[in-house]
């Protein structure tokens, strides 16, 4: 299948991918802090890091404010990183074109922005949200934006649909 050139593809893809992004890594930290026994923790500490420079060693417990202004620039973080997935995957000819590989570069983005904003910006921001929750969220986010770009520009993963003999060899 050729990338869809409809109008409005790539913002509608942009938009989307972001918020589907934002609230699933959102998601994903919600049932990490419930497990742990401390809920909404994550986004409280990030927004205390970011928003108001306290540092992560010095962060023990949930602030509202953090955690609700956190919110809004996280979304618009992922809005602009659905942004760039979208333009990249709609405009690449090196890319393939399958959702395995979006997912692969989109999680390799979300992982070397990360390490690169705990280098340069916020130290000790990954050690204390944790290596492998955030690992894992990534991967959890990376699918779904993966999955909205592609469903966007190349049609369904899936059918439950049977499809025709030719239409087997054409999506071939």
């Amino acid at each position: 299948m050729s990338v869809s050139t409809k109008s409005g593809d790539l913002q509608f893809a942009s938009l989307m991918s972001g918020a589907y992004g934002s609230s699933a890594i959102a998601l994903f930290f919600l049932v990490v802090d419930a497990v742990r026994g401390d809920l909404l923790f994550t986004p409280s500490f990030m927004g205390q890091v970011v928003l108001f420079g306290t540092a992560p060693a010095d962060i023990t417990s949930v602030r509202l404010d953090a955690m609700a202004l956190y919110s809004l620039v996280h979304l618009l973080a992922f809005i602009g990183i659905g942004t760039v997935a979208s333009w990249v995957y709609s405009r690449s000819s090196v890319l393939p074109r399958n959702v395995v590989a979006l997912t692969a570069s989109i999680l390799a983005f979300l992982t070397v922005g990360t390490m690169a904003v705990d280098w340069l910006l916020f130290p000790g921001i990954i050690d204390g949200i944790g290596r492998i929750p955030l690992a894992l969220g990534n991967g959890f986010t990376s699918i779904a934006m993966a999955v909205l770009v592609y469903q966007t520009f190349e049609g369904p993963i899936w059918s439950l649909r049977p499809q025709t003999s030719g239409q087997q060899r054409a999506n071939v």
